[in-house]
């Protein structure tokens, strides 16, 4: 095409001569001839080009970024696209690869944050807050909190939300433990001492921990499992447990401690403890001394605890489930109550309660009519603020709809509105009840004890488990 260009510019031909070449020929000619042209000689880095034809700036612009192929290096117009200045300080041995034009850098330097393309030197502050932060050790491309550093007024240091937060105050009185500002006030020095977090205060361990291979009960210098009960005299089983507003109340049965001629005699008991574990006196729930007293449950609202529990005492023409209320502070204790108030020949078991306001519910399993067993509820409300000897019962109601098989081991919790649920285990029915064992179901019930239906027709247990396979046994709420 130069040779063809020469040509034409010596020809002596005239305007006419071209003109008889073809329009579309003379446009693709002059296409080819400015895409082939050289670069001009000379030109001024970073400056423009004088190109002695033009399209040539347009050209060599284009071979530098953005949008063209290369970042650093010769740009093709004898001048420069630059050395990767736009790759960020803290990166370590940056470098323009030649020919191809492209940068490249090895991993970001230590004690250096990139942050939102910027680089931050380890524990620059984001301007506007203090507790915020460059600390590579824990996040480089991110503001981290300065979690413990001053910040602020004097005895001020920053939290994990990154607010200066008044230490001083928080551990104006305590040696350990929080202060308040996620850290400590101070560490005790292990093993002569410990810290008592309730306290805030370095003690004498209660107990040596002989290390994670061995369990004894100790960890880091205080008694974590203990036993609750103080009696040694016989078996003590099937515990239960509820929350109190400083700490939680553990009844259990026990075996004839009342030193009953009867072998068969169990006892019903039970122990307070506060939130440090601290346990106050055994007590004796049940008063009746003869026969069997087993299987309890508790619950509470506010200072009143309830414990009930079958009986199968001989005072009795039948099993009963039995109550008793306590006062905390005391405790002072009520005479039992016939729960079932003789309404079942059949011995009840599975006692379970919950409370709600100044109302507690009771559920059970009894032997059926049609079955092996049913589940059945109850609720009593107190008539007085403290515990009197007159007590509303209301009918006792039938939990299972199904009758089919044995439906039992019982549990209810209350809803706020004192409305509850109740769930028990029971035996599968229908065509592939060959196939299944046993089921989780629940039936929702309102606060005067009458099914609550979410829909016409849909007062039923509904099932709870979604795997078909196997045995799904004793739920809790």
């Amino acid at each position: 095409i130069r040779d063809i260009l020469v040509s034409m510019r010596r020809t002596t031909a005239t305007s006419a001569s071209f003109s008889r070449l073809p329009g579309r020929s003379l446009l693709a000619l002059a296409t080819l001839t400015f895409a082939c042209l050289e670069p001009p000689a000379i030109r001024a880095t970073g400056g423009e080009v004088e190109p002695e034809s033009h399209g040539q700036a347009e050209i060599c612009a284009s071979w530098c970024a953005p949008g063209g192929p290369k970042e650093c290096g010769i740009d093709g117009c004898g001048g420069s696209c630059g050395q990767c200045e736009h790759i960020p300080a803290c990166y370590e041995a940056i470098e323009c690869k030649e020919p191809e034009g492209d940068c490249e850098h090895g991993a970001l330097k230590e004690d250096y944050c990139l942050i939102g393309g910027e680089c931050y030197v380890a524990g620059a502050t984001k301007e506007g807050s203090e507790c915020l932060r460059c600390l590579p050790e824990m996040n480089d491309s991110g503001w981290s909190a300065a979690l413990g550093e001053p910040c602020g007024s004097e005895g001020f240091v920053c939290d994990a939300a990154a607010i200066c937060c008044d230490r001083a105050t928080h551990c104006a009185d305590r040696q350990c433990g929080s202060d308040g500002c996620d850290g400590v006030c101070g560490l005790c020095e292990e093993p002569t001492s410990y810290c008592n977090l309730s306290l805030g205060v370095c003690q004498e361990p209660e107990c040596e921990d002989p290390g994670p291979d061995l369990w004894d009960g100790c960890q880091d210098g205080k008694i974590v499992e203990f036993q609750v009960n103080s009696q040694w005299q016989g078996d003590q089983q099937e515990p239960d447990i509820v929350a109190l507003p400083q700490g939680y109340a553990v009844v259990w049965q026990g075996d004839n401690q009342a030193g009953s001629e009867d072998e068969s005699h169990t006892e019903i008991y039970g122990r307070v403890f506060d939130q440090d574990g601290v346990a106050g006196n055994e007590f004796q729930a049940n008063a009746i001394e003869e026969g069997r007293q087993g299987n309890p449950s508790v619950a509470t609202v506010g200072n009143r605890l309830i414990v009930a529990w079958e009986s199968d005492s001989p005072t009795f023409t039948s099993s009963q489930l039995m109550f008793r209320l306590f006062v905390l502070e005391e405790p002072l204790m009520e005479v039992e109550q016939e729960l079932s108030a003789g309404l079942w020949d059949q011995r009840p078991k599975e006692v379970d309660t919950a409370a709600c306001g100044l109302r507690y519910l009771f559920v059970w399993q009894e032997p059926g009519v049609n079955s092996s067993h049913d589940v059945h509820g109850n609720s009593l409300t107190i008539t007085a603020e403290a515990p009197a000897t007159e007590y509303l019962m209301d009918a006792a109601f039938g939990l299972n709809i199904q009758k089919e098989g044995s439906q039992q081991r019982p549990t209810a919790a209350f809803f706020s509105d004192c409305s509850f649920v109740t769930a028990w285990d029971g035996d599968e029915t229908g065509e592939d009840k060959e196939m299944q064992g046993s089921g989780i179901f629940m039936r929702l019930f309102n606060a005067d004890g009458t099914p609550r239906c979410p829909g016409e027709g849909e007062c039923q247990e509904q099932k709870v488990n979604s795997v078909q396979d196997g045995d799904h046994r004793n739920p809790a709420l």
